[in-house]
C-alpha cells in the first residue's frame, strides 16, 4: 500500500478574556487547552490562532475575531472550523452571535466548541422566541 499522507481538517482556534488582569492568562490557556483537546477530538488539525486578550464581547472590540472572519470570507487558508471554548467568546448578544456564525457559515466553515449543546438549544430557542414574537405582530396589524 502507498504512503498516504493524511489531510486533516483544518481549524482556527478564537480565544477571548475581556479582563486585562494578569489573572486572565490563566483563563485563557485553560481555553487553549481546553480548544485544543476539542480540536483532537474532532480530528482536526489547528492552523491559526485568533485571541483578543482584555476585550470585551462588542464586534467593534475584537479587532482578532474581525481579522479571523476576513481570513475565512477572503479563504487565506483552507480552515473549515472554528474551535471556541463557548458562544460567548463571540459575542455579547443573540443577534451579534447570529452576524458571527453566518459569516463563518457563509465562508463554509463551521464552529466548534465546549459548551455547544447547552449554548445551541439556547439560541434555537431565542431564534423560536423571535419568531413568534414577529408573527403575532405581523397579525396584529390592521390592514383597513
Amino acid at each position: 500500500m502507498p504512503n498516504e499522507s493524511i489531510h486533516l481538517p483544518q481549524a482556527a482556534l478564537y480565544l477571548r478574556d475581556g479582563s486585562a488582569r494578569q489573572s486572565a492568562w490563566t483563563a485563557v490557556e485553560q481555553q487553549r487547552d481546553d480548544c485544543q483537546r476539542i480540536a483532537e477530538g474532532y480530528g482536526l488539525q489547528v492552523v491559526r490562532e485568533y485571541l483578543d486578550f482584555g476585550r470585551p464581547a462588542r464586534r467593534e472590540h475584537q479587532h482578532e475575531l474581525r481579522r479571523l472572519l476576513d481570513d475565512l470570507a477572503r479563504r487565506l487558508q483552507d480552515i473549515t472550523y472554528v474551535v471556541v471554548w463557548d458562544y460567548a467568546r463571540l459575542a455579547a448578544d443573540m443577534l451579534q452571535l447570529e452576524e458571527v456564525t453566518d459569516s463563518i457559515r457563509a465562508a463554509g466553515a463551521h464552529v466548534v466548541t465546549m459548551t455547544g449543546v447547552e449554548a445551541a438549544g439556547r439560541f434555537i430557542n431565542y431564534q423560536e422566541r423571535m419568531s413568534n414574537h414577529q408573527t403575532s405582530d405581523r397579525e396584529g396589524i390592521n390592514h383597513d
